[in-house]
Parts: C-alpha cells; sequence; structure tokens
C-alpha cells in the first residue's frame, strides 16, 4: 500500500492492464498491503504471486482472498503445502480463481496439479481457462 502504488494503480486500470504482485509475509510484500489496495481498487484485477509459500502466507492469504473477490491467486508454491493442500484451497477460494504458476520447478508444480483429486473441469480451469480469460483469449 506503498502511496506510489495508487497513481501506478489508477494508470493500470485505466490502461486495462492487470497488476501482478508478488506477496509474502515480508515487510514490503505483505498480505495486507494487497488487501488494502484491493479494497481501494475493487474494479481491478489483481494476481497474487507466489503467495501462499508459508504456513503464515497460506492462512493469511486464504482469507484476504475470502473477502476480497478481485484477487486471483498462482498456483506457484502449492508444491510446499502438501498432497492435500491444493484441493483445500480450491474447497476455500475455488478453481475459477487460480492461475497455473511456477516458482523454479513448473514439471512438479504441474505434477501436483495432475495427481490432485480435483476434477479435471477444475484442473482445466486452473491449467489454462482462467489466464485465458484474464487476457480474453479463447480457452
Amino acid at each position: 500500500d506503498n502511496p506510489f502504488m495508487r497513481p501506478l494503480l489508477r494508470q493500470v486500470q485505466a490502461q486495462g492492464l492487470i497488476p501482478f504482485i508478488h506477496v509474502r509475509e515480508r515487510e514490503y510484500e505483505a498480505w495486507w498491503r494487497l488487501d488494502v489496495l484491493a479494497g481501494e481498487f475493487p474494479g481491478l484485477t489483481f494476481v497474487a504471486m507466489s503467495g501462499i509459500t508459508t504456513t503464515d502466507d497460506r492462512a493469511h492469504g486464504v482469507e484476504i482472498m475470502q473477502r476480497r473477490k478481485n484477487i486471483l491467486m498462482d498456483t506457484a508454491p502449492a508444491i510446499y503445502g502438501g498432497d492435500q493442500f491444493l484441493q483445500n484451497l480450491v474447497r476455500r477460494i475455488g478453481a475459477d480463481r487460480m492461475l497455473f504458476g511456477t516458482d523454479s520447478n513448473p514439471t512438479l508444480t504441474l505434477e501436483v496439479i495432475r495427481r490432485s483429486t480435483l476434477s479435471d473441469a477444475d484442473k482445466k480451469q486452473i491449467l489454462c481457462a482462467n489466464t485465458a480469460k484474464l487476457f480474453g483469449l479463447p480457452a
């Protein structure tokens, strides 16, 4: 929620762009900062990147995403949450709000999604349909 963000986000919104924001439980990347901005810009869709790496990230991120429907999240750090984490995350925030993303190991992240017990429809949303929709492309 740095003061420099507001004029930047006004321009992003005016241009029809999408802000991708790296979030972690660190001073300048904390989830609560994105929470404030998402509240001030309810018509702007934000993509939270790498926001579920730690236990605190997961708890705060899910809580904020349940409140702020204009935040989407990537799957990059889902590999750190254990086998059931991705399924629990989808149950709590919805597959329609998740985008396929990777940190440094795309094969591992893809395997976590493929071997999950998510429905084929949920997997398709996460792997391609949500990103296509976000950028206005055919799914």
